[in-house]
């Protein structure tokens, strides 16, 4: 009888991948690892790396109407 009780997340969490909670946080530790960082820094260390990626395609957030 449990069995038939569905979890109303389960069909909204995806995990796949391009995304998947548990591999997001090894590639954030195997990240730190490579560069000596703990985890609150690899994860500043990487989101600057990605804003300047970001900033040099030129890309924008909003397209322009």
């Amino acid at each position: 009888m449990l069995s038939a009780i569905r979890n109303p997340l389960s069909e909204i969490v995806t995990c796949g991948p391009h995304f998947c909670c548990m591999r997001i946080t090894e590639d954030v530790r195997k990240y730190a690892a490579e560069r000596g960082l703990t985890g609150a820094e690899a994860i500043e260390s990487g989101m600057q790396e990605k804003r300047k990626e970001f900033l040099e395609t030129g890309a924008e957030i909003y397209a322009k109407s």
